[in-house]
């Protein structure tokens, strides 16, 4: 989930500084908005995830199997 999380954030930025910065808006079309959609979603669900893992697992063990994964 994070790697999704950090795929689509990178993607989201880009899109918003093309639109800010060379006044080319990049939200007209059906596909920036559902990458925003989709970037919410997967930045809740990774911390949904996470708060679940330690609920269950020590933070010693979730905190370096959430970043090597």
């Amino acid at each position: 989930m994070a790697a999704l999380t950090t795929l689509f954030a990178k993607t989201l930025v880009n899109l918003l500084s093309v639109s800010l910065f060379d006044h080319d808006n990049q939200f007209t079309s059906f596909l920036p908005w559902a990458i925003l959609l989709i970037t919410v979603f997967t930045a809740a669900s990774q911390v949904y995830w996470i708060n679940q893992g330690l609920l269950r697992y020590d933070a010693l063990l979730q905190v370096p199997v959430f970043y090597v994964v």
